[in-house]
């Protein structure tokens, strides 16, 4: 064979192979991500990780150049063509398996129905090849168009659709599938060659670019929302509600903590309130801001089922009881999970921003794809902070946040806005030099461990490994204290330009975490004390310093406390009470914890729990019957059970949680039934199947 004729054969296998592979990448991102342009509305997009989609194209087109040159030396020109494809298939092929390896493990079979089609997909494409009669009727599966397209989209709309549980969507499924295979027939007869030219390469270049310039430009934008302004009441004074999402008391400093992770908030405290024995309302985000944007507990208001309970659109929460006295309200959150308008937890804000942040790791997945599998592998080993973190860390909120603030100097009207922070959540990324601050550290830990860790600890009961604990502890002081500068930022610009002078700040957190304590790893998952106490400081523009309260206070104060120190009158029905007026040192707050649907198998979760608290005593009730009495005083890491020592203390408290639980039986269900909100779950780790 001249050396001119190899050339050509390689010229030739490189192209097909770059242009099959580039038309997989198409293909791909077309389902995977702007399919999400149609259904969703812009405020809920993921906006697509742009460095990750330029290598991946760059990737695809190198390896098909290369191993389609390869191919062009081992096999018949046409043949070579044809194998391509096939290569695309079978790469596809092996995440297809894996992914119904790792679905197995979990009790979830719908990933191996996915594996067998595409495995049928792979045979056909392979037999495609050869020149005999057999390969000749198949070789519609031979074109990369039509084979990408069988590949990735069947599984796609499967997983949408949740297909394993409704006979009538496999039947569409198997519809759709029927229809690309017809096309596909009817372009193999007009197809009059196999071969791939340099228009053709420099067209589906083109066409890869379009799409990456298009996800640069198309992403997703705050809810605006009109409400009727009214005008406002004279000095009304501004509110701003702070929420570190998963911040635990025990681990700040300003709470007793031996590791100095709360410097800026040490500081802050000195002209504040410090509520010593604050508690959310609920074990997890959901729950625990509702009751804080209402003043009643989750049994009452029902927003705390897991997998997508939502707020009711008639509940009367704050911001539009603020909105409605001539406020200006926004709320910029990094929990894009929870904290959306689909959840009702965005009534009442005219500007509300809950945007994800662009990560390699999480797509609009839920579909095995070669994207995905890099993703998955992403997860399960180090990689770069930037690649990997999917939600707006600290300096970005509180850069938003200071924008905000900008926007409501233009304007002659007070302001009401919530800044959530997310990094003491899963999976704790804090920036250097935050991420070394503390020892402990493990440079192999990768994201899919924190997953790992929940499902062997809380689920399965195992201990949690010691050098697992120490790199979680590490990294979640590590995120504390970064928390922490970014709010002496914010406050330092709050003072410096006198907004502070007239503003009611209030900084909390949502719920804490397990960290091994009690057997648990991750939240939403009891009502022990590391899951629920929770920081809360009050500043009041005209009300002095006070010495740190210790009568035990709630999410559910919040309400009523920011409303009347603006001068506003409360609802009425509250659970919560304003807690700048005395409050007696008998008080009992209220905690709940309910199952994760996903989880139920895991026997230890499948119940609710409740706790009644007062300064000293803790009652936890559960429904399956075990009664826990807890002296905090004695006892704060509630390691001994009193209860039947104590029994007139279970006597005093038990009436008020029996009250909560008919309150909630009386409550009617808001499930959510949206399959785009369940996915922004599991990305975060609320529900099963990750």
């Amino acid at each position: 064979m001249s050396e001119i004729l190899i050339r050509n054969r390689m010229l030739a296998g490189a192209l097909a192979g770059y242009c099959s592979w580039i038309i997989y990448g198409i293909v791909e991102l077309s389902t995977l991500q702007f399919t999400a342009w149609i259904v969703m509305p812009r405020h809920d997009l993921r906006p697509l990780q742009i460095g990750m989609t330029i290598a991946l194209f760059f990737g695809y087109g190198l390896i098909g150049a290369l191993s389609g040159a390869i191919l062009a030396l081992c096999l018949p020109l046409a043949q070579a063509l044809r194998a391509c494809t096939s290569l695309i298939v079978s790469a596809l092929t092996l995440v297809y398996v894996y992914a119904a390896m790792d679905a197995w493990t979990r009790g979830e079979h719908r990933a191996v129905l996915l594996a067998v089609g595409i495995t049928g997909l792979l045979i056909m494409s392979c037999i495609a090849i050869r020149d005999n009669a057999v390969g000749r009727l198949l070789r519609p599966f031979s074109n990369p168009w039509g084979a990408c397209m069988l590949g990735v989209i069947p599984g796609w709309i499967a997983n949408r659709l949740g297909w394993v549980a409704q006979l009538r969507n496999l039947g569409i499924v198997v519809a759709i599938v029927a229809v690309i295979v017809a096309i596909m027939f009817g372009f193999q007869r007009r197809r009059k060659s196999e071969a791939f030219t340099l228009r053709s390469a420099l067209g589906l270049s083109a066409i890869a670019v379009l799409l990456v310039v298009a996800g640069m430009v198309y992403t997703p934008t705050p809810l605006l929302t009109a409400y009727k302004q009214t005008q406002p009441p004279p000095n009304a004074p501004n509110i701003i509600l702070i929420v570190l999402d998963t911040v635990r008391a025990d681990h700040m400093s300003l709470y007793g903590y031996d590791r100095d992770t709360t410097p800026g908030l040490r500081a802050f405290a000195k002209d504040s309130i410090v509520f010593l024995n604050s508690y959310s309302a609920g074990d997890f985000t959901l729950p625990s801001h509702a009751s804080m944007f209402t003043g009643i507990y989750p049994a009452r208001h029902g927003a705390h089922e897991h997998l997508g309970s939502a707020l009711s659109p008639n509940a009367t929460v704050l911001a539009e009881i603020l909105q409605s006295k001539g406020y200006s309200t926004a709320a910029i959150a990094s929990n894009h999970a929870y904290l959306t308008a689909h959840y009702g937890l965005g009534q009442g804000f005219e500007y509300f921003d809950s945007r994800a942040r662009p990560s390699a790791t999480k797509t609009y997945r839920d579909c095995p794809s070669l994207r995905e599998g890099i993703a998955g592998w992403l997860d399960r080993h180090p990689s770069d902070r930037n690649l990997t973190l999917m939600y707006r860390d600290a300096e970005e909120i509180t850069r938003l946040g200071m924008d905000r603030l900008q926007e409501f100097s233009k304007q002659r009207r007070p302001f009401f806005l919530l800044l959530n922070y997310m990094d003491a959540h899963s999976p704790r990324l804090p920036p250097q030099p935050f991420r070394d601050l503390y020892p402990g550290r493990n440079p192999l830990d990768a994201m899919k461990r924190d997953l790992e860790l929940k499902e062997q600890v809380s689920y399965l009961g195992r201990p949690l490994p010691e050098v697992d604990r120490a790199h979680v502890v590490s990294q979640y002081d590590g995120a504390i204290a970064y928390m922490d500068s970014q709010l002496s930022v914010l406050i330092g610009d709050l003072r410096k330009s006198g907004v502070l002078d007239n503003t009611i700040l209030a900084i909390t957190s949502d719920h804490g975490e397990s960290i091994g304590d009690h057997g648990f790893f991750d939240h939403a998952m009891s009502v022990y004390q590391e899951q629920i106490r929770v920081p809360l400081l009050l500043r009041v523009p005209g009300v002095s310093h006070r010495d740190p309260i210790s009568v035990p206070v709630s999410g559910v104060d919040l309400l009523p406390t920011l409303l009347e120190s603006a001068g506003l009158e409360a609802p009425q029905g509250l659970d919560g009470n304003n807690l700048l007026k005395e409050l007696p040192d008998s008080r009992v707050v209220y905690a709940e914890s309910y199952p994760n649907p996903s989880k139920l198998g895991a026997n230890r979760l499948a119940r609710i729990e409740r706790a009644a608290i007062t300064r000293q005593w803790k009652l936890i009730v559960s429904t399956k019957g075990k009664r826990e009495l807890y002296d905090l005083v004695n006892d704060p890491k509630e390691l001994h059970n009193v209860a039947d020592s104590h029994p007139e203390m279970v006597a005093a408290l038990e009436p008020g949680l029996a009250k909560l639980s008919m309150a909630a039986k009386a409550q009617p269900s808001t499930r959510s039934s949206d399959p785009e909100a369940l996915r922004k779950l599991k990305s975060l780790g609320y529900a099963g199947g990750q």
